[in-house]
């Protein structure tokens, strides 16, 4: 098979990983099943499990970026289920899709397909390298990359940041990324950036603290720009009155990102 080994195992460990964290009784099954056709395999694979379950009409919000569908939960939990963001696109990239059906209570069984070339030239039961991974990239706004501005990330949750990074890069960005705000002061004391994008609510230091740290010790450069799942007006003149140039609120579509990130990279001159 030709194919992307670590994209495939990215799609695999998101939906296991998720699968797992909303169980709390019962178990996780997985089920690989293949069908070939035309030089092309098409690979499924199908993981159960016997967790919460997800009500109807929240389904088809699950796969959006940023998208909670119980906030306490997954705060309880940890992260915020953005593994099914990723694990959609990457399935979309592969000539696939992920679906998912699920009730309330009953669990759930999320769906992926990808579609695989087969070599010709392969002998049966051999093991074929994969071509090395490529970065798909999502066009930015006007269809032209973005300057080459220093951008770092602040984001707790794992996933979430390798989808940032996926989206900046896709405008035109090779951001930096850390997990916490302490990991931030010292990435700003190594290198000056001119962008922060930081998560508001996150343990040891939130938002806020960071932002209000930053200002003191750093002034006006690097501009902040919150990333919060708060989308009430007061929320975003709290984000505004501590110091944040910016504010985004989740879930957000690349275009909203690149139209604040071009807003606040022009006030800097």
């Amino acid at each position: 098979m030709i194919g992307d080994r670590t994209r495939v195992r990215e799609i695999a460990t998101n939906l296991l990983a998720n699968a797992v964290k909303f169980t709390d009784a019962g178990g996780v099954h997985a089920t690989v099943r293949a069908h070939a056709g035309d030089g092309r395999l098409t690979v499924t694979l199908a993981v159960s499990d016997t967790g919460i379950g997800i009500a109807p009409e929240h389904q088809a919000r699950i796969f959006q970026p940023f998208e909670q569908v119980d906030t306490s939960y997954s705060r309880r939990h940890g992260g915020t289920g953005l593994g099914l963001a990723i694990a959609n696109q990457l399935c979309r990239w592969m000539g696939g899709s992920l679906s998912v059906k699920s009730a309330p209570g009953q669990g759930s069984t999320f769906t992926a397909t990808i579609v695989l070339d087969l070599d010709p030239n392969a002998e049966v039961g051999a093991d074929v390298p994969a071509p090395p991974p490529r970065q798909e990239e999502i066009p930015p706004p006007g269809g032209k990359p973005a300057a080459s501005s220093a951008i770092l990330v602040v984001e707790d949750d794992p996933v979430g940041r390798e989808l940032m990074r996926y989206v900046l890069r896709g405008l035109g960005y090779e951001p930096d990324v850390v997990g916490q705000g302490s990991e931030a002061l010292a990435a700003l004391e190594a290198r000056p950036y001119d962008l922060l994008l930081l998560d508001i609510q996150m343990p040891e230091m939130d938002g806020f603290e960071l932002a209000r740290r930053v200002r003191d010790r750093f002034g006006s450069r690097p501009r902040l720009v919150a990333l919060t799942a708060a989308a009430l007006e007061s929320d975003r003149e709290r984000c505004l009155a501590a110091g944040m140039d910016g504010y985004l609120s989740k879930p957000m579509r690349p275009e909203q990102l690149a139209e604040v990130i071009d807003s606040c990279l022009a006030a800097t001159g």
